[in-house]
């Protein structure tokens, strides 16, 4: 972070200096991550989104502008605000499809179904994680459909569905592995709890044989699955 900050303290002034809106915006943007992600205020970091998403709509970048909204929603679930997570994605989501931006959109969904999860509205939750995940699936965005195939297990879990929460656990255990890398320690604490919290609907046996059922399925059958299209199998 703190080469990046020397850089942007270098470049902000030439920004200024040449009044170029989104050169600006791209450079509070910037800052507002390193204030989030490195420096764990979220207040700055949320300053510093409206700032980028003001400049950029000055500078007229309807794209650019409808990022600065996601990136808001997204610092609205870290505040755990998740009433304006949805306000913000409503206006992001609707924008993304006129603009045809569906890795924003599919990255938008996912987001969605976190703050359904805030809010306890677990089929809301699910619809999102689905529309994500087979949206992603499209596009062929591993990162994004990674996180909708992570998420989802837990929000059917909440549902009472432990068998497909377990199956596709083991299947985004896998995939996870596989697509992005190895798993932070609280991650190995969310895929034990998963266990746990399916283990006490169904028993633990029937859990340890759907996670296997999920790890083994190809990626059409894990997105069938996925999506509740069709009974599975082990392939």
């Amino acid at each position: 972070a703190g080469a990046a900050r020397v850089a942007l303290d270098e470049a902000e002034p030439l920004a200024n200096a040449a009044g170029e809106s989104g050169v600006r915006a791209s450079i509070a943007a910037l800052r507002a991550f390193i204030a989030n992600t490195a420096d764990g205020d979220l207040d700055a970091a949320v300053a510093l989104h409206r700032q980028a998403l003001a400049l950029w709509e000055e500078a007229g970048d309807a794209v650019a502008a409808n990022s600065g909204r996601y990136n808001l929603a997204v610092c609205a679930l870290r505040g755990g605000r998740p009433d304006e997570v949805l306000a913000r994605l409503a206006e992001a989501e609707a924008e993304a499809e006129r603009q045809h931006d569906w890795r924003l959109l599919s990255q938008a969904l996912n987001v969605e179904g976190e703050a359904h999860m805030q809010r306890g509205a677990t089929a809301e939750a699910v619809r999102a994680y689905r529309a994500s995940l087979e949206l992603s699936w499209t596009l062929l965005a591993h990162t994004s459909f990674a996180h909708a195939l992570w998420n989802l297990p837990f929000a059917l879990v909440r549902r009472v569905d432990a068998a497909a929460a377990a199956r596709l656990g083991g299947a985004a255990e896998r995939f996870w592995a596989a697509r992005i890398g190895a798993f932070a320690p609280e991650d190995e604490k969310d895929l034990a709890r998963l266990r746990r919290r399916a283990a006490a609907q169904v028993g633990r046996e029937a859990v340890e044989r759907l996670w296997r059922e999920g790890a083994s399925l190809s990626l059409p059958r894990l997105v069938e699955s996925a999506l509740g299209h069709a009974p599975v199998a082990p392939s």
